[in-house]
């Protein structure tokens, strides 16, 4: 990917959290890939004890969703829904 577009940023997603460490040894990547179906707080804490962040793809979205996420310290949210993931994030409601 590198050579095609240097500037690009690869997001691979490891599946399952067991398989964060293989994609650490194998893939050189800041920023790593998954959905709700895999996130948890331990996937979280694995990727970030590979210095790599997490983007995350929300399920249904709204505050419930989006403080379950913000809690477990993902760094990024993936949402079809920009403008009230913002105004949510403006609240300060996930802050609890």
């Amino acid at each position: 990917m590198k050579k095609y577009c240097p500037n690009c940023i690869v997001m691979p997603d490891p599946g399952s959290g067991e398989n964060i460490n293989k994609v650490a040894e194998s893939v050189e990547t800041e920023v790593i890939a998954t959905d709700m179906s895999h996130l948890n707080e331990d996937f979280v804490k694995t990727a970030h004890e590979f210095n790599m962040k997490i983007f995350v793809d929300e399920d249904k979205g709204g505050a419930e969703e989006w403080t379950k996420i913000i809690s477990w310290g993902t760094d990024g949210i993936q949402t079809d829904d920009p403008e009230a993931l913002v105004n949510f994030l403006k609240s300060g409601k996930h802050k609890h």
